[in-house]
């Protein structure tokens, strides 16, 4: 019966907290996802919105908002490009991962990018390619889309994400507008050091 008690009473003192604090990482959750999909709508409109939600987010100690803010300054990514702001974004990412999971930071970050169309056809790969990205920016004006050349290839390659989900997301979008690019379309996996 004691025990029963002590239970009750324990649980009535730590509840709210646990409950707001259940709340709080709900809400900045919330946030992150509302942000994302904000972003990836390819809407001006909704950018303002997206940067403010992960700013709440990141506040609210989000390890994923941090760092993807720290991805968008570091591209540029609807944001001015900003190193040191992305790097200082990237180490509180860091440092929330390193409370929770007790390690030290890797001073590293991963993303992913979509190549859209690879080719090697002499003269006019460059060309090609050209009219190509100058087709996908037409219905994707805020998709940033780039050109890369390994020798002897050029690649058109577009975005910059912090998940392969969000990644595939786009991808699955371009496809639906772009069928001739289906079989062509792969998610990339890179990775840059950020100090």
């Amino acid at each position: 019966m004691k025990l029963c008690r002590y239970i009750i009473i324990l649980t009535l003192t730590f509840s709210p907290k646990l409950l707001a604090f259940a709340q709080e990482e709900f809400s900045a959750s919330q946030l992150y996802a509302e942000a994302i999909n904000a972003i990836n709508d390819n809407s001006v409109a909704n950018d303002f919105k997206a940067i403010q939600r992960l700013n709440k987010s990141a506040e609210m100690n989000h390890a994923p908002a941090a760092r993807y803010l720290g991805l968008m300054y570091w591209f540029g990514k609807v944001v001015i490009k900003d190193i040191p702001t992305a790097q200082n974004w990237f180490y509180k990412a860091d440092c929330l991962d390193c409370t929770n999971s007790k390690q030290t930071t890797n001073k590293s970050f991963s993303y992913f990018y979509i190549r859209i169309f690879s080719t090697h056809n002499g003269g006019n790969s460059k060309e090609e390619c050209t009219k190509k990205q100058n087709e996908i920016t037409s219905k994707f004006s805020l998709l940033d889309t780039r050109l890369r050349h390994n020798a002897p290839y050029w690649h058109i390659d577009a975005g910059y994400f912090l998940t392969k989900d969000e990644a595939e997301s786009i991808a699955k979008n371009i496809k639906k507008e772009f069928p001739q690019y289906r079989h062509t379309i792969k998610i990339i996996k890179d990775s840059k050091i950020y100090r």
